[in-house]
């Protein structure tokens, strides 16, 4: 019990480091600390979560793009998966879906899976209308980690296909 609790310590002054590094926009320390805690707990939605809301962030500032609600919302939200993280991580998408009960009420947890898939989903297409197929490929990857049997991302896999074998050929 006293070393569960010492590691429920360590992890949130982890997580505590990671928001301390996005506040002072370091994304790159910030995900290397996530990428981190990514190899304790590799099928975390919630990391994974942390991991792309971050990477998000650094897209933003990379390009210099003046998305001001979209990062806003996207900090408001970093607490809170952190404190989810700290509350449950080993979070799978399984345990989410067969036992969302113990965990908090379900359709928090579906909501919330739903929403990253979403975001993947939308991130592939965007890479694959610029014509970043690579990217678009390990935002595909990212929603088959959560839902390996999700036929978007299957369609969307097979039109990436299509145009990269296009364009290369």
């Amino acid at each position: 019990m006293a070393g569960m609790a010492l590691s429920r310590h360590a992890l949130k002054k982890r997580l505590d480091a990671v928001l301390k590094a996005v506040e002072g926009e370091g994304y790159d320390d910030a995900l290397a600390r996530i990428h981190k805690e990514q190899r304790r707990f590799p099928r975390s939605v919630y990391f994974m979560a942390l991991e792309r809301q971050i990477e998000q962030l650094r897209e933003f500032k990379n390009a210099n793009e003046p998305a001001v609600m979209q990062r806003k919302d996207i900090l408001d939200s970093l607490p809170v998966l952190a404190q989810r993280a700290l509350e449950h991580p080993e979070a799978s998408p399984e345990t989410l879906r067969v036992d969302s009960a113990t965990i908090n009420p379900p359709t928090e947890h579906d909501a919330a899976l739903k929403w990253l898939l979403t975001q993947y989903l939308q991130n592939a297409y965007a890479h694959l209308v610029r014509g970043d197929y690579e990217s678009a490929l390990a935002e595909i990857q990212r929603m088959y980690i959560l839902d390996p049997g999700n036929t978007q991302a299957h369609d969307l896999e097979l039109r990436i296909s299509k145009a990269r074998e296009k364009t290369a050929g």
